[in-house]
């Protein structure tokens, strides 16, 4: 929102006040902070669809000063004072109150809705929301979560400094590029609809403004994890990142073949040689039998039955007795690795490579899109990313990697001819706001008002 419409809402929501409490300056500054926080949360589920929601916690752990969370954003302001003011001026509806259960220590958070009055209020500014919030620094890029995801506070040391650095560094070169899916608002209905329909996933909806990243650690030794999320490309079905764009150009998808087997036998001195996930079962079991390797990995202990969420194919006679059999038969040379619970910490080896990577064209300016064992980037990149990826895996680890390029799975759908596009082909229709993809060019060309 910007700073005018920002300071007429917050007007409106005290005069709607019936407390009448007075603020002192501090206090208004903290109470408008609040209401820009609510208000553009609400707005930046409205840029994929005007139905779209968001979440809002209630929890007043949320909002005490610590590294992680941001200083001007109080629970009293924000929760106790212009939410309920916002709900009760029309501005925002709840769509789903929050729950918490204290046995199992999960809960929901409050689930919120734009109104028409307050996207209406913002009009054509709308379509800008991601660009203007993407900009806004996030409190700790360097995050330790715990077992249950609640982030664990830490002592820094040269190790954390220096990541944060490098990741201020990245961060700098994706925010000041544009990252963006070039889909029309038909396309990105079926995008939004697929996330809803996936019952492994909790569905938000896609948040163009989250362009920056943060490095989370599963451990206080930082040295597992460390991997690299937040980035909004990053929670959308693959088929659709062929039509992810930087700066309104198409971009490819590299990433590392066989990550792990290949990272494993590295550690254990030795080559890896033809198909890791071959066990003489066929390409149709491929998947399977990826599944259930990266499973033995990540375990801590032998596992006598298939993990939640592994599904053998139909009509398998494989057992996962077999299984586990076959794929220790075919990696004997890493065999002692497998129920060690080493997951974390291959995770935070790659992790080191992803960084090395994103780090080189950082320094040149070219914005790289991290997804853990893949990176996409501008098409010209395409060679030098290539390059880049085996050097920074071969200085980590001492072998060469094998690259893959991704397959579009998504060109039937996202390029087509101008005559299917358009009714007709006029310069008009191309270059207007006619143009299907008209919110998706204006996006790729915003600059930021000037101070």
């Amino acid at each position: 929102m910007e700073e005018t419409q920002l300071k007429w809402l917050t007007k409106e929501l005290v005069q709607k006040d019936k407390t009448r409490r007075k603020r002192s300056e501090e206090e208004y500054r903290k109470f408008e902070y609040a209401v820009s926080y609510i208000a553009d949360r609400a707005l930046l589920a409205c840029v994929p669809s005007r139905l779209g929601t968001t979440r809002i916690s209630k929890d007043r752990n949320r909002y005490t000063q610590n590294r992680y969370n941001d200083k001007d954003l109080g629970f009293r302001p924000a929760i106790e004072q212009a939410f309920p003011l916002m709900v009760e001026g029309n501005f925002i509806t709840v769509e789903r109150n929050g729950s918490y259960d204290r046995d199992t220590r999960r809960g929901k958070q409050t689930e919120i809705r734009a109104t028409e009055k307050l996207i209406s209020f913002v009009g054509d500014d709308l379509k800008y929301a991601p660009c203007r919030l993407a900009r806004k620094p996030i409190p700790e890029v360097i995050r330790v979560h715990g077992p249950d995801k609640r982030p664990i506070d830490y002592t820094d040391d040269e190790r954390t400094r220096e990541w944060r650095d490098n990741l201020r560094l990245i961060n700098e070169c994706v925010v000041l590029s544009w990252a963006d899916l070039n889909l029309t608002n038909h396309e990105w209905s079926l995008v939004e609809e697929e996330l809803k329909s996936d019952p492994k996933h909790d569905y938000r909806p896609i948040d163009l403004s989250r362009q920056q990243l943060v490095r989370i650690f599963n451990s206080t030794k930082f040295n597992e994890g460390g991997r690299f999320y937040w980035g909004w490309w990053q929670n959308i079905p693959s088929r659709f990142r062929s039509c992810i764009h930087i700066n309104g150009k198409q971009t490819v998808e590299l990433d590392y073949r066989q990550l792990n087997p290949t990272i494993l036998y590295a550690l254990a001195g030795v080559s890896l040689h033809g198909d890791a996930y071959e066990v003489g079962l066929g390409p149709h079991h491929r998947d399977l039998v990826k599944q259930a390797f990266n499973a033995m990995v990540q375990s801590s202990r032998v596992l006598t039955r298939p993990p939640r969420g592994l599904e053998f194919p139909k009509n398998s006679c494989v057992t996962w007795r077999d299984l586990v059999s076959r794929i220790q038969a075919k990696h004997s040379p890493i065999s002692d690795m497998f129920f060690k619970g080493l997951g974390m910490k291959l995770q935070f080896e790659d992790s080191c490579v992803a960084e090395k990577v994103m780090l080189h064209f950082a320094k040149i300016g070219a914005a790289i899109l991290p997804i853990h064992d893949s990176f996409i980037c501008h098409w010209g990149y395409q060679q030098e990313l290539e390059d880049v990826m085996c050097d920074a895996f071969e200085e980590q680890f001492g072998v060469k990697a094998r690259i893959k390029l991704e397959e579009k799975k998504y060109l039937e759908v996202s390029i087509k001819p101008l005559g299917e596009i358009f009714e007709d082909i006029s310069f008009d229709r191309i270059v207007g706001e006619g143009n299907p993809y008209w919110d998706v060019m204006m996006r790729s060309h915003w600059q930021p008002e000037k101070g």
